[in-house]
């Protein structure tokens, strides 16, 4: 049965999104213009995300080695789901 105080949510799909704009950063753009990190259900998707945005607001490119930093900035890394989970 369908709970309705749970949105929706696929943790494949978060994943697709966040993989998409490391391979094609200019992705992010649009995510921003549609997506904030609460529209992430995965609370290691909300930071990621959030990383990337960062890295964007910085005016540096989105790969693995800046939002690793930025992650680590954050002390978010671990939450993330680490290194492995990036």
């Amino acid at each position: 049965m369908f709970d309705m105080l749970t949105p929706p949510a696929s943790e494949e799909s978060e994943r697709a999104i966040l993989g998409c704009i490391f391979k094609e950063t200019a992705l992010v753009m649009v995510a921003m213009k549609h997506l904030n990190k609460e529209d992430f259900y995965t609370l290691a998707h909300q930071h990621i995300f959030h990383a990337m945005l960062e890295v964007v607001d910085a005016d540096k490119t989105i790969d693995l080695i800046t939002v690793i930093e930025q992650l680590k900035n954050e002390n978010h890394l671990e939450a993330a789901g680490g290194i492995k989970y990036i």
